[in-house]
């Protein structure tokens, strides 16, 4: 059994039922991208390797329900789980995951928070590669092939330096290469994850959402479905 770790949603007593959707929603989606990218390549489901390898390859918009088939790809053992609600008005859910995988989560989301500046003007580089290399509107028949290999190595460096911005190891970053099938998928897999990493911001900012920061607030696996009144 993975070590799990807890985040903690705070819930407010005048919400509307549409604010705890996009509320779960939102660290649904962003949990999955991050499981994905923090497993092996190798050990990466198929169905999602081919999802991605197609739907960031491409610049179509990606289908509104692609998080959440990823999410259904992620094994039962390491998919979100209910660790405690206190019902109340406010109140609050403790939500169990994977330990590494929401560490990732909050140290990419802190990183984002830091160095804001720094991240947007990354961005703004990386979109400018892909104007002026003319891969803004690339279709799935688009060929790999087409593009030099200049172009590709440019966007292998890219990726490390967008990674590293997001305090990803060397080791993830070669990984999502692998995963996404080449630099130009893999970069615009980077520019998802820090887009996640702004809703997560987001939802830290307005003090609904608590994500651990270190090893340390990392509490043990006993007794994990319990519920207080």
């Amino acid at each position: 059994m993975p070590r799990l770790a807890r985040l903690k949603m705070e819930i407010g007593g005048e919400w509307e039922i549409n604010e705890f959707e996009t509320l779960f929603s939102t660290i649904r989606g962003t949990y999955a991208y991050f499981y994905w990218i923090s497993t092996p390549a190798e050990r990466v489901d198929p169905i999602v390797r081919s999802q991605i390898q197609s739907r960031f390859w491409s610049t179509e918009r990606l289908p509104e329900r692609l998080e959440y088939s990823f999410y259904e790809r992620i094994p039962h053992e390491g998919r979100l789980k209910i660790a405690s609600i206190q019902f109340a008005s406010p109140g609050w859910v403790e939500i169990a995951a994977i330990a590494s995988v929401l560490l990732l989560v909050g140290k990419t989301t802190n990183v984002w928070i830091k160095a804001i500046d720094s991240g947007i003007d990354l961005l703004k580089k990386i979109d400018n590669f892909f104007e002026e290399r003319k891969l803004k509107k690339v279709s799935q028949s688009f060929s790999l092939s087409n593009i030099d290999g200049i172009t590709i190595d440019e966007a292998r460096a890219l990726c490390f330096e967008i990674g590293k911005h997001l305090s990803l190891t060397d080791e993830v970053i070669e990984s999502m290469v692998s995963l996404a099938g080449n630099p130009i998928s893999a970069l615009r897999l980077m520019v998802r994850l820090s887009a996640e990493a702004r809703r997560v911001h987001g939802l830290t900012i307005s003090g609904r959402l608590i994500l651990p920061e270190s090893p340390t607030e990392i509490p043990a696996n006993k007794n994990l479905p319990s519920q207080e009144k």
